[in-house]
């Protein structure tokens, strides 16, 4: 167990101390989820991926004066067959949001281990280049949930209600991962596990080159959000680590399956992002803008191959109308990639969802669609929720994948699932 699960527990086992305060909150969920074509499609005779996922949460809150502190942290347990002849399990314990902060008039200072978010835009985020993703957590609950929790301080000024300016350091780096639980096995992993030529196939040996806690390698940024007239707009600048390595397979790889098991390198490069987002309301609708620019960051061409610096530009659009029991977004990303001495490459990302409630609000419906037209790619997920009782609920949900191309969601196209949840809110 990590520093990290070791500090969730104890700060969980002060929660009765702050219930004096405010009373503990949390969240006992189990799911059922199921990938019936993932094996069955890329290893002939296995029978697909099922799982079965304990996720219990809890809160508690203290505040005295200017000082407020916030211990959250969860329990995630893992029982899966994501082979015909191993059946994973794992467990993790970890701080969700763990802060402390101080508030006063105009001002308030914050530190801790927890989420910072930034954008405006639904699913695909441009600006929010903080907070790592979990991807299975991703297409199973969303970003809201996927987002994981860093350790950082900022320090925030409010001179008016129409302006605020924070400014954010992250002194220890956090890796995206495809799965908190056993990731090297997870189905939604875009890790190849062995590289064929006419020769034949040989496996893949990974290996991660992380930053460490050094004061070359502090994280950092700052964004200034202000209101004019209806519409609320913000700059925003961030300097750090890619989230998601960027793999390169370690020379020379020709005649590997006689010099041994090939290394896929990953890495995690500096990225600098300067950014902007806007969003306002015009009668019954919600009106959103979202840039950012990469004036500096490496970039990958094709699979395996080295990667090289250039620029990238991501602009994006979206609108929202809530209409009675509906809900309608749509929002759409625009991506330009400029590596050095190679043509430019564009491609786009559009978002939908799509939302109804019966019987206020204690029946709902939601469908998500995910495409990237330049792939042919995409992913949806359709969801019914239920309430049973007072804090009782029972979610069912189906995704799929499609694709014909090189992009991640090409890639998970045999990753189709099924997925039942009973969740209760204590």
């Amino acid at each position: 167990m990590r520093w990290t699960g070791v500090l969730a527990l104890g700060l969980l086992g002060l929660a009765p101390m702050a219930a004096a305060q405010t009373r503990p909150a949390g969240v006992v969920a189990l799911t059922a989820d199921s990938l019936p074509r993932v094996d069955r499609v890329e290893r002939a005779g296995d029978q697909g991926v099922h799982e079965l996922r304990w996720h219990v949460t809890a809160r508690s809150d203290w505040s005295r004066g200017p000082l407020r502190l916030s211990a959250a942290g969860f329990f995630d347990a893992l029982v899966a067959r994501r082979s015909s002849q191993v059946v994973t399990r794992a467990a993790i314990v970890r701080p969700d949001d763990v802060v402390a902060e101080l508030r006063f008039a105009k001002a308030d200072i914050r530190a801790g281990y927890g989420r910072v978010v930034w954008g405006r835009l639904d699913e695909v985020q441009p600006t929010d280049v903080i907070a790592p993703i979990d991807l299975t957590r991703f297409f199973l609950d969303g970003r809201s949930e996927a987002r994981m929790a860093v350790a950082h301080v900022r320090a925030r000024v409010v001179p008016s209600d129409r302006l605020q300016v924070e400014a954010v350091l992250v002194p220890q780096f956090r890796a995206s991962t495809f799965d908190q639980l056993d990731e090297a096995s997870s189905p939604f992993s875009l890790r190849l596990t062995r590289t064929c030529t006419s020769a034949g196939c040989v496996p893949l040996r990974y290996a991660d080159e992380r930053p460490d806690v050094r004061w070359s390698n502090l994280q950092g940024g700052a964004r200034a959000s202000v209101t004019t007239g209806r519409v609320d707009w913000s700059v925003s600048t961030y300097r750090g680590f890619e989230g998601q390595a960027l793999y390169e397979v370690v020379p020379p790889l020709a005649g590997a399956s006689a010099a041994g098991t090939p290394v896929v390198r990953g890495r995690h490069p500096r990225f600098t992002m300067v950014g902007a987002d806007a969003e306002t309301v015009r009668g019954d609708w919600g009106m959103r803008g979202e840039v950012a620019w990469f004036p500096s960051r490496l970039l990958t061409v094709r699979d395996g191959a080295p990667a090289m610096p250039g620029q990238t530009l991501s602009a994006g659009l979206g609108v929202d109308r809530k209409a009675g029991a509906y809900r309608l977004a749509a929002n759409a990303v625009i991506n330009r990639r400029t590596p050095e001495g190679q043509p430019v490459a564009h491609d786009a990302t559009v978002v939908g969802i799509l939302e109804r409630n019966f019987a206020r609000e204690t029946r709902i419906l939601r469908a998500v669609g995910v495409v990237s037209p330049d792939e042919a790619s995409g992913f949806a997920r359709l969801s019914a929720s239920v309430n049973l009782r007072d804090g009782w609920w029972v979610d069912a949900f189906a995704g799929m994948f499609w694709g014909a191309g090189t992009d991640a969601l090409s890639r998970l196209r045999s990753r189709d699932l099924v997925s039942l949840r009973l969740k209760v809110f204590y």
